[in-house]
């Protein structure tokens, strides 16, 4: 279903794909996808949950590229953030270390996007 943005550009209407370190917690790293009129729109954000619970994370709005194909803004959104994280790797708190290895690699296997091997898998 495609959306349309609010008078402030962001779009409301949205998938989410979460991370959780445990059950019952706010997610550790989100992608959301929504499918606009020019095409697929993401962006990603992430909450540590240990340390000093910082984190970072915005709306999808029509200031993000879109993407022909839904797992190319995925892929797009995940490997900025992927990015991002694996660059702040000596600047984390040895307790938040865990949490982000864990969101570099789920964002990382977003980016990646599906197996080839898995979609002919009978």
């Amino acid at each position: 279903m495609t959306t349309t943005p609010n008078e402030h550009g962001v779009y409301t209407d949205r998938e989410e794909l979460r991370l959780f370190a445990k059950k019952g917690a706010i997610p550790l790293c989100e992608v959301r996808v929504a499918d606009t009129a020019e095409g697929f729109r993401a962006t990603a954000c992430f909450m540590f949950q240990t340390g000093n619970y910082w984190g970072s994370g915005g709306p999808i709005t029509d200031r993000d590229p879109p993407f022909a194909v839904r797992e190319d803004a995925i892929a797009h959104a995940a490997g900025r953030l992927a990015e991002k994280l694996e660059s702040a790797k000596n600047a984390v708190e040895p307790s938040m270390e865990g949490q982000r290895a864990q969101m570099v690699e789920w964002l990382t296997d977003l980016a990646r996007g599906p197996d080839q091997l898995e979609m002919f898998a009978a």
